[in-house]
């Protein structure tokens, strides 16, 4: 799983979504970039990586 953040763009993932990791409401995979909404205003970084991901 990978992700992007842009300024005043949803935040972007990609990659593996096993159990549904990649936060878009299903369990397929995305070798390109989706948008997601996170609910979440003012986010300022994005981390992910083989088990774990972080907005803040």
């Amino acid at each position: 799983m990978s992700g992007a953040l842009a300024p005043n763009q949803p935040v972007q993932t990609w990659g593996d979504n096993s159990n549904g990791r990649l936060g878009n409401g299903s369990t397929t995979d995305s070798p390109f970039p989706i948008g997601i909404r996170t609910g979440v205003s003012g986010l300022t970084s994005v981390s992910a990586g083989v088990v774990h991901s972080l907005v803040v």
